[in-house]
């Protein structure tokens, strides 16, 4: 039942217990206000990439907190197979975890760039 409800609520709220629910493995991405992990659903042993904001450094910097809650916006409304899926967003005291799907084979930004 539990199950059930989380289901239906995950892509509409933010939870609780990202710590309870998933293990970080490593960190393989860092940008100016989160850094991104590979991570392991403790339930299911499923590896996701997670991107884990500090909510003090993002919501410091000028419309960041608006700008953030409009990326998880957009984020949970895009449905299309080439465009990365976002999963679950948990909110702890201090930081924002946002599950995503792990997408292989290295940074966008190197495969691009001239």
């Amino acid at each position: 039942m539990a199950n059930d409800w989380r289901k239906v609520l995950k892509d509409r709220l933010n939870q609780r217990g990202f710590h309870e629910q998933f293990k970080p493995i490593k960190k393989i991405g860092k940008g100016n206000f989160a850094s991104v992990y590979l991570a392991e659903k403790l339930e299911n042993k499923v590896n996701y990439a997670v991107k884990a904001f500090s909510k003090e450094a993002a919501y410091s910097e000028d419309k960041g907190k608006e700008c953030l809650i409009k990326e998880i916006e957009i984020m949970r409304h895009l449905d299309h197979k080439n465009n990365m899926k976002l999963y679950e967003v948990f909110e702890s005291e201090n930081s924002l975890y946002i599950i995503f799907e792990l997408l292989q084979g290295g940074q966008l930004y190197d495969k691009i760039k001239v």
